[in-house]
């Protein structure tokens, strides 16, 4: 896996802090104030609002769930840490943890699905998988100016997909476990079928074995946000949404965990 440093600065550079906590103030969360005022307003559209305004509440609220999760194992490892829970308290913790972290990442992404597919002109040809979308715009290079070649773009620029997608359903579907390794300094994980090792991401990794997740959330989670704003962006200019006032933010505790993780990444 490639880390692209840029992607992680414009996390960053989203992130706000004032006295009610830390919050995200982007695009993003720009298009989900206007978006819910015009359904609210019945403002017309060529676009099915509705759709729209639930699929994004439903990634943000993945998205604050998976903020949860970080800052959940940040403090279970301080718990540890503190003696107030022993070893296997702490594994068995994390196993979940990690494990639902995936989940919840890999169903944004079929939230993100719907809303590509209503802004496209053909959306009775385009699946409400994200990953069947990418399938399909490999298989044949007409069907890209079928979905519209902006959206094809945006929808292949995510070649990392394909690794959580690939994590989420070893675990989901072919019986693969999140296995937590005690490590005085780091939260140290794999993900594994039998005796065979799932994750591989050698950036990241302790003696090629053991993936660090404080820097493997930091850079993916980073990821997460950064295509979110690109999704914006494209929202923008295919529905021409005016946005008068950039005054909308999303708070969540978490990030506060997350932006350390993320500049420790980039180290």
């Amino acid at each position: 896996m490639s880390i692209d440093i840029s992607k992680i600065d414009r996390f960053l550079d989203s992130v706000k802090e004032d006295e009610r906590g830390f919050c995200i103030k982007n695009e993003f969360t720009q298009i989900q104030s206007v978006i819910f005022f015009d359904l609210a307003d019945g403002k017309k559209s060529d676009y099915n609002l509705e759709l729209i305004n639930k699929n994004i509440n439903y990634i943000i609220t993945e998205s604050w769930n998976i903020l949860t999760v970080i800052y959940r194992i940040e403090w279970t490892k301080e718990q540890l840490e503190k003696g107030n829970i022993n070893e296997s308290h702490y594994t068995s913790f994390l196993t979940v943890d990690i494990n639902y972290f995936h989940i919840c990442l890999r169903s944004i992404f079929d939230y993100l699905a719907q809303i590509v597919r209503e802004l496209s002109e053909n959306s009775g040809q385009v699946s409400e998988s994200f990953n069947k979308i990418q399938n399909w715009l490999n298989k044949k290079g007409s069907n890209k100016d079928r979905l519209g070649r902006e959206l094809a773009n945006f929808v292949m620029d995510c070649d990392w997909f394909k690794d959580i997608r690939g994590i989420r359903d070893a675990i989901v579907h072919q019986g693969s476990e999140s296995l937590i390794f005690v490590n005085e300094e780091k939260i140290l994980f794999q993900v594994i079928n039998g005796l065979q090792n799932q994750l591989y991401v050698p950036e990241i990794m302790q003696d090629g074995k053991t993936v660090d997740f404080r820097l493997y959330a930091g850079i993916y989670i980073s990821f997460l946000f950064d295509y979110l704003e690109d999704l914006a962006e494209l929202i923008i200019e295919t529905m021409d949404l005016k946005i008068k006032h950039k005054t909308a933010r999303n708070y969540h505790y978490g990030l506060k965990v997350l932006v350390k993780w993320a500049k420790d990444a980039k180290k």
